[in-house]
């Protein structure tokens, strides 16, 4: 019993965990595969602890799937287990093979035994279906797959135990799809503070490609479940910075871990079909990151000094295609200078792989592939090193991959012209080589003027007019691709030429037409049918008319959109004054108004004022006034206002009563004046003498008012001095009656 001493801390620590809750699964895969039609098989695997009580439920178990499609429609899966594939995957040395707790009696090795559920159903052809795995393992959905309540780096989001989900899609719109299988038992048990490696062993019959990814778990509703701080799907445990790598090509997780804990980690693989994605499917996890062993397991990885051709990247060799040969060495190593057994699979067809000093202390693998014939692709095989130590052997599987990959293509679409303007964008079409690649943009002058790294397969610039030369590559890849391009202008220039439509009057001088193109821009006439002209148009003024054309420019090899240049020959305004002329009182005041035009111009004006910008006037003798109208079209007409009986008013009269009752009807009371006045004072008086009015305006009138209250009925006095414009002089006084 090799070593055995160095692992009763992880016995211990394995049995307590085992102790604290009896039934729960160490993690399960979720798969598909096409038989025939719109036949296909539905295998769901679980590995399940023997010592808890999950052991009898899987027996006895009949786990549901849940299927939907991106319609909406559902249904539920029964599946039954493949007894003939129930297995005992404890790694285990074979002298402690019969000391697991699979066996009667239990041993003291905690021990996994692998259980394989199907059911045959039929998927119509569909953009998605969706298979849902709920953790439910009978019919009544009652008995569920419960994680370890160790499990310290998720929240469920239900707000129970962890349980496991799992989820597998399939688009078989345009054919069928089978998942990859996963060919590697997994052994999720890890030692702190050593080197560890994890592989699921996909392996696809369909050849499509694999992109493999860490993604949260989902709860029973398919909704992501929410990692404890400072976790997450792509950092799930506790590593030694930097140690942590995940290969999205073969799905090789290497790490160091660093904190005793139990994390539950998802994979996920993704199948691509001409670009499209046919298909995913899900393998969780439970992580016993353990301390106190000594028993590291054994490991390889490519030599780079062996490699003949391509570029190592990690355990991956990029090629491009069109390489003849590739050759490298992958040495094994174990910590403890254990014997190492080495196994391969998948080895892709036509190379060679051997292992030289196969168990001992020092295998090496040999591989060696003429690739003259291989496609482009990614070609991934799997070596399982187990040193043998009892009772539990250092034992994972570690992913090599050969990527031959298509030489980078680029090819170039316009998405605006320059219009003559302005630059060129440019979307550059990015095929082959591997992701991310680099795009290095270069002038005539080879000077770089942009840099890009893409993963989209699109990358998009302007550019002004010239010379280019763009180069690919990327950094793991031996080969690049140049490209050259030229930015040469054309398109539509944006701008037509500045004008103003013109607008004449009948009979005057038609003018130049003389539209302004843009700088070293000419204009182009045409006629409204789009008929290029010979020269400038010409138009008369000789009647009411409208004439048009179309016009554009021409800028370097640009045309400019078109525009419409107008003419309109009008009519002049028919001008009016409102006024009556003729006879006025000397010193009489107006506002002058005119009708027809937009505008007004009064004359003279001198003798006009203006009050809220209307004209006003004061007539002290003949006068003539001229007014010229303008229409929009600033075409204008005049007419005449004049003034020739100038009469000499200034006349006055005193009523002698007034009924101040509010009946709108003689209400107030002062004197009547013909005529204009320069100067104006009215006083009131009652029957002792007190003045009760006055006013120095001739249209103020009295209301039989004293500080606000009528005055009584009876006789009152006035007294009025005023001089009228002509010069003379009013003195009038005298008395009134006041009626109610």
């Amino acid at each position: 019993m090799k070593n055995a001493w160095l692992v009763i801390p992880l016995l211990s620590f394995l049995l307590t965990y085992g102790s604290v809750r009896a039934n729960h699964i160490a993690g399960g895969e979720l798969l598909y595969s096409h038989i025939s039609g719109n036949t296909y098989k539905i295998s769901l695997t679980l590995y399940g602890e023997c010592s808890g009580e999950a052991f009898y439920h899987l027996k006895v178990g009949q786990p549901r799937i849940k299927i939907l499609n991106e319609h909406g429609d559902f249904s539920t899966l029964i599946l039954k287990e493949e007894i003939n594939k129930r297995l005992e995957v404890t790694n285990v040395c074979p002298q402690e093979a019969n000391n697991t707790s699979c066996k009667t009696p239990q041993g003291t090795v905690p021990g996994i035994t692998r259980f394989v559920y199907s059911a045959i159903v039929d998927l119509e052809p569909a953009a998605q279906w969706r298979l849902l795995f709920a953790g439910q393992l009978d019919t009544t959905g009652k008995s569920q797959t419960g994680l370890s309540t160790l499990v310290s780096n998720i929240k469920n989001n239900t707000g129970l135990d962890p349980h496991l989900y799992l989820e597998a899609t399939l688009n078989n719109m345009d054919g069928v799809n089978s998942t990859p299988q996963y060919t590697t038992i997994p052994v999720p048990r890890y030692c702190i503070h050593q080197p560890q490696y994890y592989n699921q062993g996909a392996v696809d019959a369909d050849k499509d490609e694999l992109r493999f990814s860490l993604v949260p778990p989902i709860d029973i509703n398919g909704i992501k479940t929410v990692y404890i701080p400072p976790y997450s799907a792509t950092e799930p445990f506790a590593v030694q910075p930097g140690t942590l790598s995940y290969s999205s090509i073969s799905g090789q997780m290497a790490f160091v871990p660093v904190k005793t804990e139990v994390a539950f980690v998802v994979n996920k693989v993704e199948e691509y079909r001409n670009g499209k994605l046919v298909g995913s499917s899900m393998r969780a996890m439970t992580f016993f990151m353990v301390d106190d062993c000594n028993n590291a397991a054994p490991y390889g990885n490519i030599d780079p000094a062996t490699v003949t051709a391509g570029i190592l990247h990690e355990n991956t060799v990029n090629l491009c295609q069109g390489a003849e040969r590739i050759i490298f060495a992958i040495p094994a190593y174990d910590n403890n200078n254990d014997d190492i057994q080495v196994t391969l699979s998948n080895i892709p067809s036509g190379a060679v792989a051997t292992v030289l000093n196969n168990d001992s202390t020092s295998p090496v693998i040999m591989f060696e592939w003429d690739l003259s014939n291989t496609v482009p692709g990614n070609y991934t095989f799997f070596a399982q090193y187990n040193d043998g130590a009892c009772p539990v052997p250092g034992n994972q599987t570690m992913a090599y991959t050969v990527r031959v990959a298509r030489p980078f293509s680029i090819f170039h679409e316009v998405i605006k012209p320059t219009n003559c303007i302005g630059k060129q964008v440019i979307d550059f079409h990015l095929e082959g080589g591997i992701v991310p690649c680099r795009l290095r943009i270069m002038n005539s002058l080879n000077n770089i003027i942009a840099e890009y790294t893409d993963e989209s397969g699109i990358v998009t610039d302007s550019f002004f007019t010239g010379l280019y030369k763009v180069l690919v590559y990327a950094g793991d890849l031996p080969c690049s691709t140049t490209y050259d391009f030229e930015v040469s202008d054309y398109g539509i220039y944006p701008y037509p030429p500045q004008f103003e439509d013109l607008h004449h009057c009948l009979y005057e001088p038609a003018g130049l037409l003389d539209p302004e193109p843009a700088p070293g821009g000419v204009v182009q006439w045409y006629d409204m049918n789009g008929e290029r002209l010979s020269d400038v148009p010409a138009y008369t003024t000789d009647s009411i008319s409208h004439f048009r054309w179309l016009l554009n420019q021409k800028v370097k090899v640009c045309e400019s959109v078109f525009d419409t240049f107008d003419v309109f020959i009008h009519d002049y305004p028919d001008i009016k004054i409102q006024n009556e002329g003729g006879h006025v009182c000397v010193g009489d005041g107006m506002y002058l108004v005119a009708t027809g035009g937009v505008r007004y111009e009064w004359q003279p004006s001198e003798k006009i004022e203006y009050y809220n910008h209307a004209p006003y006037t004061y007539v002290y003798g003949p006068q003539t006034y001229i007014v010229t109208g303008y229409s929009e079209y600033n075409c204008s007409a005049t007419d005449t206002l004049v003034f020739d009986d100038i009469e000499q008013c200034c006349l006055f009269s005193y009523p002698s009563a007034f009924t101040p009752n509010g009946d709108g009807v003689n209400d107030g009371w002062h004197p009547m004046t013909y005529g204009n006045v320069e100067s104006y004072l009215l006083s009131v008086y009652n029957r002792w003498g007190q003045r009760i009015f006055t006013s120095s305006d001739p249209k103020e009138k009295w209301n039989g008012k004293f500080y606000g209250e009528p005055c009584d009925i009876g006789s009152y006095y006035y007294f009025l001095k005023a001089i009228c414009v002509t010069g003379r002089e009013e003195k009038g006084s005298g008395s009134f009656v006041l009626l109610r």
